[in-house]
């Protein structure tokens, strides 16, 4: 049973770090590192596919934010556009109120002077 625990503990033993100098090393076995530089290389792809739909999402989303500028500026212009078309219709209406008041006054001068000029018709047709 010793025997079967001999291996275990001898990996265990490994990563280690040491003081060589002022630096610390790490002393591994050999396939601790190609472990590790699979692990990076694996994670070095990942990354740079995380990054390429980084990039294309950030196009698509610039795609968008540029045609929901230019809808909004043409929509603001249609709005102006509508405030300028309901103005004038209110200024023509606001005219065609103030003409049809004037006529209505004519119209009722004109009837005045038809009745006064009915009435001394009237009164000169009756003496003569």
């Amino acid at each position: 049973m010793l025997l079967l625990m001999v291996p275990l503990f001898a990996l265990s033993q490994y990563p280690t770090t040491k003081k060589i100098g002022d630096q610390e090393v790490v002393i591994m076995t050999v396939q601790q590192g190609k472990d590790i530089n699979q692990e990076f290389t694996r994670l070095k792809d990942s990354l740079n596919w995380f990054r390429r739909e980084l990039l294309t999402k950030s196009l698509a989303h610039k795609s968008a934010m540029d045609t929901l500028a230019q809808r909004s500026q043409d929509l603001r212009y249609q709005r102006g556009e509508t405030r300028w078309y309901k103005d004038e219709y209110y200024s023509l209406q606001k005219d065609v109120v103030t003409q049809i008041k004037h006529n209505n006054r004519d119209m009722d001068v004109m009837l005045g002077l038809v009745a006064v000029l009915t009435a001394v018709i009237t009164i000169f047709s009756s003496r003569f």
